[in-house]
């Protein structure tokens, strides 16, 4: 397998992934955030590098996740908890099952959840189709709408003002409706 993955290999490796979990007799929820979240909405987004995912019980799937990266060829860290740090502390309802094999589910941040991690990351170029989605997902028509959602999920915070910015050149480029 190649350095990055398509929106079809994020879903066939966590596909395999919750299917080997639940052979094995283990429960577990994988709760996916950034790029790999985006591209099981948007089939059109090219590649990502890598799965953000975070598995409960911690340390369930290590194994099953090294076998994965030897089986496939993929780095070792094809799936991390990387974006653990950013992922804000939620409620269910802010997670949508997208897969499930026997005991174990597969879950992405709500698009809303997803937008707010964007922009906090606001990595330039490289989160930009990503957040252009997401706005347009979200439903977003402005600034303000923006920073609502990213305050639900960033403690009251406010918006960078490079990730205003972002958001208001993305609005700026929309197509009008």
């Amino acid at each position: 397998m190649a350095d990055t993955m398509t929106p079809a290999d994020v879903r066939e490796l966590l596909e395999e992934l919750a299917s080997r979990l639940n052979d094995a007799g283990l429960a577990a929820g994988i709760r996916v955030v950034g790029g790999a979240a985006v591209a099981i909405l948007d089939a059109g987004r090219h590649s990502t590098s890598d799965i953000d995912a975070v598995i409960v019980p911690a340390g369930a799937a290590h194994d099953i996740v090294a076998a994965m990266a030897q089986d496939h060829g993929l780095p070792a860290h094809w799936l991390n908890d990387a974006a653990l740090a950013y992922i804000p502390p939620v409620g269910a309802e802010d997670w949508v099952e997208v897969l499930r094999r026997g005991s174990v589910s597969v879950s992405i941040g709500s698009v809303q959840m997803l937008l707010a991690m964007k922009l906090m990351a606001n990595r330039g170029i490289r989160d930009a189709d990503d957040i252009a989605f997401l706005l347009d997902a979200c439903g977003v028509t402005c600034v303000d709408d923006a920073q609502a959602i990213y305050e639900r999920y960033q403690a009251q915070d406010v918006l960078t003002p490079a990730a205003a910015a972002r958001v208001q050149h993305w609005l700026d480029q929309r197509p009008a409706t």
